[in-house]
């Protein structure tokens, strides 16, 4: 069993760019589920658009139009990521949430994000309030001057749009991380939503410069489009009705596709609903499996701890936390508590109360060692390597020791100063796990990015 999708190694270096082909692929190998989920999308907007709506010049049923849109839609779009997810998870290691515990903290997602919306739909009808306030002058006696403003402020507002396209392209990769927490994670919405935010934006550099670009495009098109409205509705019009369902199902594949490109580990060793995935067993050619390794560098991962500067900042902000966690026993306690019951808000400082008792803490409690590493890789990956260090070292029968090799891997290669480091680690790992598919592929997307850093004509 894989620990990880054949997608991680070919996204872990890519941009906006190199995902058009595996969206493609993936809807097109599980076309059963994306385009079934574009058409019950379809048919849901469809029910509420001639639901019986309240109507009326107060600002509320706007907003309740909004809200139950937006749930609908949501709870449709995450099912169907939810199937699609599940399918391609199989043969591997990753997991999925159950239904109730899916859809709970889907429609938690959407009602943050909406909420999220009308607050910045709200601030901008305030300042369109408040600037026709400030500008008594522009009356019905100064129509030509009132043109003049809204067209500069339209080209004004489209300069600052474009300005802002890695942003906007920042909050859609955001949301789509938002429903694959739902389905992946124990966070709750607003949880899911923070945490998406954070991976996001951590990675901008992803959708930077493609951002611009598509921008560009889709002024472009939309500036041919005038020249061809005949066409788009006497011809493509019967097409187009339909455009809804294929860009519904690009997308549900476009978001497990941004999944294993920014949150590979998401799906690993989840802590709480269904079945724990089966041990990732080591191959013969590796007789200490059920023992610590003792000797010999070449029988054990190298310290992914050692190197550069990635010691642990001392936290100031975890007086409480510590208070309640006075031994490594308590913290240990507090520490799988919070993992089943998805507070994160007190991790790191219990994660450091214990590593400060014993450097081996999680040696000698390794069952929540690898759910708990991933929930602080993102914010935290030098006191997720921290974590892992003395638990690859001593429990390579655990049946998560892969999982948590490979998470200390990408955490490597995520760090172009440190890609040497993540060569030689994996050069170790492939002798623990010769005929594991991941790791060879993890090896490839290592020395492609060593030698990219290098040059042509470095070494």
């Amino acid at each position: 069993m894989q620990s990880g999708h054949e997608l991680d190694a070919r996204l872990a270096h890519k941009t906006l760019f190199g995902w058009f082909r595996p969206t493609f692929e993936v809807a097109v190998r599980q076309w059963q589920v994306t385009l079934g989920t574009g058409v019950a999308l379809l048919v849901t907007q469809m029910l509420l658009d001639r639901a019986p709506w309240p109507y009326g010049d107060s600002w509320w049923p706007i907003v309740l139009h909004t809200l139950v849109e937006s749930l609908a839609l949501s709870l449709v779009f995450v099912a169907g990521y939810r199937l699609l997810a599940e399918r391609e998870s199989r043969g591997t290691a990753l997991e999925v949430n159950s239904w109730e515990r899916t859809l709970t903290c889907a429609a938690q997602v959407s009602l943050t994000w909406t909420v999220f919306g009308l607050v910045i739909a709200g601030a901008l009808i305030l300042a369109g309030i408040v600037i026709t306030f400030l500008a008594p002058s522009l009356s019905l006696r100064s129509g030509g001057a009132v043109i003049v403003l809204l067209t500069f402020g339209s080209l004004v507002l489209t300069i600052v749009m474009f300005l802002l396209a890695p942003i906007w392209a920042s909050l859609g990769v955001a949301n789509a991380l938002s429903t694959v927490h739902a389905v992946r994670s124990l966070d709750n919405g607003l949880g899911s939503v923070l945490s998406s935010l954070r991976i996001a934006f951590d990675q901008k550099w992803r959708v930077f410069w493609p951002s611009y670009a598509l921008s560009l495009l889709l002024i472009v098109a939309y500036a041919l489009s005038w020249f061809s409205v005949y066409i788009a509705v006497a011809i493509l019009g019967p097409i187009l009705r339909y455009l809804p369902i294929v860009l519904w199902a690009l997308a549900v594949a476009l978001t497990f596709v941004i999944e294993r490109a920014y949150a590979p580990d998401l799906g690993n060793a989840v802590l709480g609903d269904g079945p724990e995935p089966a041990p990732a067993t080591p191959i013969s050619a590796a007789p200490a499996a059920s023992a610590p390794a003792t000797s010999g560098a070449s029988t054990r991962p190298p310290d992914p701890v050692a190197a550069p500067a990635a010691t642990a900042q001392a936290t100031t902000a975890a007086p409480a936390a510590t208070a309640q966690a006075a031994t490594a026993a308590d913290a240990a306690a507090l520490l799988e508590q919070d993992l089943r019951t998805n507070r994160a808000d007190r991790l790191v400082a219990l994660v450091e109360t214990g590593l400060a008792a014993d450097p081996r803490f999680f040696a000698s409690h390794p069952d929540p060692t690898t759910g708990l590493a991933k929930k602080i890789a993102q914010t935290r990956p030098d006191l997720a390597l921290r974590v892992l260090q003395p638990y690859l070292k001593e429990q390579r029968g655990h049946r998560f020791h892969l999982t948590g090799a490979l998470l200390v891997a990408n955490i490597l290669l995520r760090d172009g100063r440190r890609l040497a480091d993540a060569a030689r680690f994996l050069a170790q790992v492939k002798t623990m796990y010769p005929e594991e598919a991941m790791v060879d592929q993890l090896i490839k997307t290592a020395n492609k990015a060593i030698t990219a850093v290098a040059g042509p004509g470095g070494t």
